[in-house]
């Protein structure tokens, strides 16, 4: 656990094949269809990974006991499990069969994309980085190349405001601009 707390990713797969097991077994306990204990487990692993830095915190800098792994683990799986239950009796009320309504159903268009919560969350989780390294890439330029990229990009000032509130002459926030962008497009093609 604490590898992959330190970003080491293939120690997620050692720690998936070592908890699933029991993750399953302590969804099964709650839940009987197959499909959604399958389901439960992996929403276990993702709720995870998206909260292992809270993990980090509780645990402080002691040495990670195995012990205090799993029982986190099962805690997750646990609260996901009674939520999976609850959703799906929420969606067994909303079911609608045959019977109950002869009158033809609406035409409903439809969106030809929907994301998946799981995609999201990753998406959600890659743009925070992204954003993270492009923010760090700026602040690490030289100071008067920062500021025109603040002001131009981040805060949408048209250049010529930009050389006015630094004042300089258009051309010179120009130059500074540019080297900026070429900076930041070397630094963050790495």
């Amino acid at each position: 656990m604490h590898a992959y707390l330190e970003g080491d990713f293939t120690a997620l797969a050692e720690l998936y094949r070592r908890l699933v097991p029991r993750v399953r077994r302590t969804v099964q306990a709650r839940i009987h269809d197959p499909d959604l204990v399958e389901d439960v487990v992996q929403q276990t692993f993702l709720r995870a990974h998206f909260g292992r830095h809270g993990f980090r915190a509780r645990a402080g800098d002691t040495v990670l006991s195995e012990d205090a792994v799993v029982a986190w683990y099962l805690a997750i799986a646990r609260n996901t499990a009674i939520d999976g239950v609850r959703s799906e009796q929420r969606h067994q009320r909303g079911r609608v069969t045959a019977d109950d309504d002869t009158r033809p159903w609406p035409t409903v268009e439809t969106r030809p994309h929907v994301e998946d919560p799981e995609q999201r969350w990753l998406a959600d989780e890659q743009r925070s980085a992204t954003q993270a390294r492009v923010r760090a890439a700026i602040f690490d330029l030289p100071a008067s190349q920062r500021d025109v990229v603040v002001l131009h990009k981040l805060r949408g000032l048209p250049m010529q405001a930009v050389a006015e509130q630094l004042h300089v002459r258009p051309g010179a926030a120009r130059v500074r601009a540019h080297r900026a962008y070429a900076t930041l497009a070397k630094r963050l093609a790495a």
